[in-house]
């Protein structure tokens, strides 16, 4: 007998499983896309949960993921530690695809049509962002967006009647960089953040609070201050009423072990009631905010946002007044691992070349989903094109 980690199985399914109506655990089978069979045994209101998610959503792909327990005689692989996860699945828009087959004329006219109503939509939902923003702060930071949207759609038309025209021309110069003189003379409103949405089985193991993602166990820990009150809360309800799914808005940390291993882990910020986010961008289940540096950690082969210690007028004082090592742990890098597919611009690698030639990692503001199987973030969305003004942060 061979000793090592027990293997594991992630399997995509599109098909509406049936769900049983009896029992606390339930036992669940899943036919995937490539017809290979798996059973596992779910809690039933995580089940429950999904899928009712599978009927909301109009196009939806589900993933199951464990670790594998036996293998029936009849090829059924059975699993355990497993756990269900469902992603709404948005439809293209083939419409510009279609009309670059068509002629010159046809064609700019349809990928402006295109370009209008996706970058209309966009911008409606930044002004609502911006109507309903309560700190100023968020607001200026909306509002910079909106003018950069603005920015690219007007650019994106102009770009796509390829107009030969000098006025254009002119015109499009000064749109290809939305980053004008006026963001060079003020400070950037955006900030470093990592905030997400997550969904799972919550229990309570050696006075420590732990949380089920497709079939993986993370921490669930606390933010000094007032935030603990939430995570206390939680943790007496859960030692009263037992294990519980629960909807939760949290920050993701990593740490990495002398063998160069990520751990992730999350700090709760509130525990999250009804399909209504608290936080500043409506974030399902699974999803996060990323913002920050878009670079290779040193000695990594894979590239992560960075998340670091805005700075603040406070936390710069406190510094001051306590010991290095504690000011070190404080200040360090929160590095998060992503999978960015066809980045606009590429993560930096650091090296004596590149700090000699004096370059910086973009700042990327995007929002992903996090994939447990991967143990990362997969980037599905680009809040804000990369950009060097970086916001001002402390440094270890």
């Amino acid at each position: 007998m061979i000793q090592g980690r027990t293997p594991e199985i992630t399997i995509k399914f599109s098909s509406l499983p049936e769900l049983p109506t009896e029992g606390k655990k339930v036992t669940l089978e899943i036919l995937s896309e490539n017809n290979l069979k798996l059973k596992a045994e779910l809690n039933r209101k995580t089940l429950k949960k999904q899928v009712s998610k599978m009927e909301e959503y109009e196009n939806w792909i589900g993933a199951m993921s464990g670790k594998i327990k036996s293998i029936a005689p009849g090829g059924i692989v059975e699993l355990e530690s497993a756990g269900i996860q469902v992603f709404e699945v948005k439809a293209k828009d083939s419409e510009a695809k279609s009309a670059s087959q068509a002629g010159r004329s046809s064609q700019a006219h349809e990928v402006s049509k295109t370009i209008d109503s996706e970058q209309s939509e966009k911008e409606a939902k930044i002004q609502k962002l911006i109507a309903t923003a309560t700190s100023p702060r968020d607001k200026a930071f909306y509002q910079e967006l909106l003018q950069k949207a603005i920015a690219e759609r007007k650019t994106a038309q102009v770009e796509s009647t390829k107009s030969v025209n000098s006025s254009d021309s002119n015109q499009t110069k000064k749109k290809e960089n939305p980053e004008s003189s006026t963001e060079k003379n003020q400070p950037s409103e955006a900030i470093f953040q990592a905030v997400g949405v997550i969904e799972g089985e919550v229990e309570s193991i050696d006075n420590k609070l732990k949380v089920s993602i497709g079939g993986e166990s993370y921490d669930l820990k606390f933010v000094p201050g007032h935030k603990k009150r939430q995570w206390s809360k939680l943790k007496q309800e859960i030692e009263e009423k037992g294990s519980s799914l629960k909807t939760l808005m949290v920050y993701p940390q990593s740490n990495i072990n002398k063998k160069g291993e990520v751990k992730i882990s999350f700090a709760l910020s509130s525990v999250r009631k009804g399909e209504k986010s608290n936080s500043d961008l409506e974030l399902r289940a699974g999803e996060f905010k990323l913002a920050g540096l878009w670079q290779y950690p040193p000695k990594w082969n894979s590239p992560c946002i960075s998340i670091r210690r805005n700075w603040e007028e406070g936390l710069v004082s406190y510094l001051e007044k306590i010991e290095e090592k504690q000011k070190a742990y404080i200040l360090r890098a929160n590095y998060l691992p992503v999978d960015w597919s066809n980045p606009p611009t590429q993560a930096l690698k650091y090296s004596a070349e590149t700090v000699a030639e004096g370059k910086k990692a973009d700042f990327a503001i995007v929002k992903a989903v996090f994939v447990a199987e991967g143990n990362n973030f997969k980037v599905v969305e680009v809040l804000a094109p990369p950009t060097q003004t970086i916001p001002r942060y402390l440094k270890a």
